[in-house]
């Protein structure tokens, strides 16, 4: 009997887990690694948005030695028009990386939260460009600073928002961000 409940407890998962991955909006080849987080994230519960976090990691991301190294994008992919600012995405990323990558026992290490810095992109609606300056929790353990664009679309059809982010060590003249171009969001984001 524990058997069978355990069989259809994994056939359950499996079938929830295939069904989450059906929701990204991101496309893109076997290269990037890939991760669907649900939101509110578990990690910066001040982002009140509900929705989802479709991610692709650059095949290097996580290799120092790798022109790739820490470049990464991410949708969220959230109901209602949320409207973008400089304002609501430097709280927004603060709350992210400081959630993400401050040690989990920051009372004591003292290390500084994110400082982040954008810009509304000339004579482009809903567009950014920024950095942001954050501790990198997971491969140096040192302070990075990540460039980052940022591009927010508003499905009225659907009553969505995806926001649309990129981020790379590189400088924005670097080839790296070429391949960005190959993620793609989804057509079916909005059918407006």
């Amino acid at each position: 009997m524990k058997e069978i409940i355990s069989i259809i407890a994994i056939l359950l998962f499996a079938g929830l887990h295939s069904q989450e991955e059906n929701l990204g909006v991101l496309e893109s080849d076997s290269t990037w690694k890939k991760e669907l987080i649900k939101m509110p994230l578990g990690f910066a519960r001040e982002i009140n948005y509900e929705g989802f976090e479709d991610i692709r990691f650059a095949n290097g991301w996580s290799k120092k030695e790798s022109p790739e190294f820490w470049a990464y994008t991410f949708v969220w992919h959230v109901k209602g028009i949320q409207k973008q600012t400089e304002e609501n995405l430097t709280t927004h990323l603060k709350a992210y990386f400081d959630g993400l990558m401050l040690p989990d026992d920051n009372d004591k290490q003292k290390v500084p939260g994110a400082t982040i810095s954008f810009s509304k992109t000339k004579n482009q609606e809903s567009s950014f460009t920024g950095t942001i300056k954050t501790y990198d929790r997971f491969h140096t353990k040192a302070t990075i600073t990540l460039n980052c664009t940022v591009k927010a679309y508003y499905c009225n059809t659907l009553n969505t928002t995806t926001v649309l982010f990129r981020f790379s060590l590189q400088p924005f003249n670097h080839k790296v961000w070429d391949k960005f171009n190959d993620v793609k969001l989804s057509d079916e984001v909005c059918d407006d």
